[in-house]
């Protein structure tokens, strides 16, 4: 049973619920099973808003993610239970981090070989040091979310077509977070969306603004939008770690 840890006061849960319910009604709640796809709203660790530098990480998409399968439609869905089922569902970086059972989790899931994990974790320890101090409990100051708010339910990113049905009512959402969550530093791990990244920020027209670092073989963009910088990089799986840490790093502490 997870825990659900109350995060967002009351008008930003009327902010989202508004934004959500304008991506299932107009959009998925005659073609979405709720066995077939995965729905995601952003986590949230509980002390995020103690964190003297706010991280907000940014995947593609989380397939097994989303709503309770008894969950029948969408008056059920948006009732008077919906910020316990779906927004304040954001406790999930500490279940996929901290419940574990000999390195699992109860469904096996193992989290530190996931590398997206590892470098999140990471780029969590070394940037909020001074407000971890004794506390190891990263996961509980962090954000997370994708670009993506609808995946299918079992494998795989989702296709270009249900990519390009949900781009604008996620664009929305995305903007939402971003303006409720405040976070200094974006970071998304997301190779091949940079172009659609930019776009749900309005950055395109800030291109001559974009600084490129990385290492050998790979390439990481900056945007510094007002108070807010936005990383864009590559998805870990698959790529030497050290290197790609330390990068984002430099990145985070260029002043």
């Amino acid at each position: 049973m997870r825990e659900n840890i109350f995060v967002f006061n009351s008008d930003e849960i009327k902010s989202f619920k508004k934004v959500y319910k304008k991506f299932l009604a107009e959009h998925w709640i005659n073609e979405i099973k709720w066995n077939n796809f995965a729905i995601f709203n952003p986590q949230v660790g509980y002390k995020y808003k103690e964190a003297q530098s706010k991280l907000l990480f940014v995947g593609k998409a989380t397939n097994g993610w989303g709503v309770d399968e008894s969950v029948s439609g969408l008056d059920e869905l948006l009732g008077d239970k919906f910020a316990e089922k779906l927004i304040n569902y954001t406790d999930g970086i500490k279940c996929i981090v901290s419940r574990q059972q000999n390195g699992k989790n109860e469904d096996g899931y193992n989290y530190r070989r996931s590398a997206f994990w590892r470098v999140i974790e990471s780029i969590s320890l070394e940037v909020l040091k001074e407000t971890l101090k004794d506390d190891n409990n990263w996961y509980d100051y962090i954000g997370w979310t994708n670009v993506c708010k609808v995946a299918p339910s079992k494998r795989g990113n989702p296709s270009f077509v249900l990519k390009k049905n949900q781009f604008e009512i996620c664009k929305e959402i995305f903007k939402k977070e971003v303006d409720i969550l405040k976070p200094d530093y974006v970071i998304f791990f997301t190779s091949g969306y940079e172009d659609d990244c930019l776009k749900f920020l309005n950055l395109e027209d800030k291109n001559n603004r974009v600084k490129n670092f990385g290492w050998p073989g790979y390439e990481i963009k900056l945007v510094v939008d007002d108070s807010v910088k936005y990383i864009f990089s590559y998805h870990p799986q698959g790529k030497k770690e050290e290197p790609h840490v330390k990068e984002i790093l430099e990145i985070i502490n260029k002043k």
